[in-house]
Formats: structure tokens, sequence, C-alpha cells
């Protein structure tokens, strides 16, 4: 506890002195001016080196400090609920840990297999459903953009396109967002351009009567015994 002393000149000064037996430091001229041996972390109790058994002293990081007897009891279960929380983050955060651990190699699984799969058009033309030219052609209309798609579907024309690449430098907007805002095409015309351009090889190949869906699934599940292999 903390008490006033009153000096012979009438001065006031603060003194601390034990909960216990009230010792207080100003009567030791030599720890003149110093608080006891502890001070309770909890309720600020304060003890001399003679109760110090009514103290327990801990090191643990989620309750370091000095505590009366009193305090640590009443603390047993603030102290048990800690460490479950303590508990569950740990876990929580090791699993966290483990599932972007096994992401990684899962993704490194990917792209070594990805080096390994020979691609589709590699194996068509190996097989000879179609020549070397065809594979190029139909790889060439994948990387149409959809302004490309619309002008060869008739949608938009050479004009409007550039007048919408010229209005594009200026504003930050996808090329069909511009096209509607223009009024050169409808929503149903970006849809469609855009399911266009998300066509795979095989789609492309099979629209233009080069492949049949047999010779396709033949294709695929060759390419999938490779990778396998």
């Amino acid at each position: 506890m903390i008490k006033e002393h009153h000096n012979a000149d009438s001065a006031v000064t603060l003194e601390y002195c034990c909960d216990f037996c009230d010792y207080s430091t100003m009567d030791n001229k030599e720890s003149l001016g110093m608080k006891p041996v502890m001070e309770c972390h909890a309720c600020g109790r304060h003890v001399c080196s003679g109760h110090r058994k009514f103290y327990m002293e801990t090191w643990v990081d989620s309750h370091k400090g000095m505590y009366c007897l009193g305090c640590w009891v009443i603390g047993k279960k603030h102290r048990d609920q800690m460490i479950s929380v303590q508990n569950e983050a740990w876990e929580k955060e090791n699993d966290l840990r483990l599932a972007w651990h096994r992401e990684g190699r899962e993704e490194k699984r990917r792209q070594l297999a990805k080096r390994r799969r020979p691609k589709l058009g590699q194996i068509l033309v190996s097989e000879e459903y179609i020549k070397q030219e065809q594979l190029e052609a139909a790889l060439s209309e994948q990387m149409l953009t959809i302004g490309q798609v619309l002008i060869q579907a008739g949608r938009i024309t050479v004009r409007e396109l550039q007048e919408a690449l010229d209005y594009q430098q200026k504003v930050s907007k996808q090329l069909g967002e511009i096209l509607k805002e223009l009024g050169h095409s409808t929503p149903e015309d970006i849809d469609w351009g855009l399911n266009r351009m998300a066509r795979k090889l095989g789609e492309i190949l099979k629209e233009q009567e080069l492949l049949s869906d047999d010779e396709l699934r033949h294709a695929v599940a060759t390419q999938r015994d490779v990778s396998s292999e």
C-alpha cells in the first residue's frame, strides 16, 4: 500500500508499505525511497521480503509478472481460457501453414505435369488428324481480340473499332464496355464475342469441320496417357 509520511519539517512524502505487516521502506534508511521487494502485477499489493512466501512469480509470456496468491487463485479460470485460446490459435495457424504448403506442392505437381504433357495440337498433327498449317490457323484464331472477333462476324466496322480504341486511351475501361457505351455493340454482341474468344482448340477445329468428336476424344486420351507415364 502507499501511505503519506509526515516529516519533522511538515513535508509530506509518499511511502510504500507492506500490505501484510505495514512495514515501511521509509523506516529503513538503506532502502529509503525504494519500493518493497514485490508488487502484485494484478492488484498492485506490496509485500516486504519477510512476506515473500505470499507471492509467486511466473515468466510465462501470456501472464508474465508477480502475483499475490489471492490474485493468482482468482486468475486460474482466466489463465485456463488464455491457454485454450492460445492452443486454438496455434492449431489454426498450423492448419493454415499446412494448407499453404500443400497448395504449394500441388502447384509444383501441376507445373511439372504441364511440362511433361504434350500439347493437344502436336498430337493432332502427329496422328495426322490435321495438318500443321491448319493447327497454326486455329491457334491464331485463339489469339484474336474482342474487336477482331466482332469485325470478322460483321457485328462492328473497322471505323467503329478504331473509334473505341481511341476512346480507350482516354479512359480506363474494357474495350467491350466502351463499344457498348458508344452504341456500337449490344451486350449480347459482347457476350457472344467473349464466348468465341474462350473456345478451346478442339472446339475451333470441330467448328471448322477439321476434326470429329471421336478424333478429339482419342487425341485427349493419348495426351492423358502420355502425361501419366
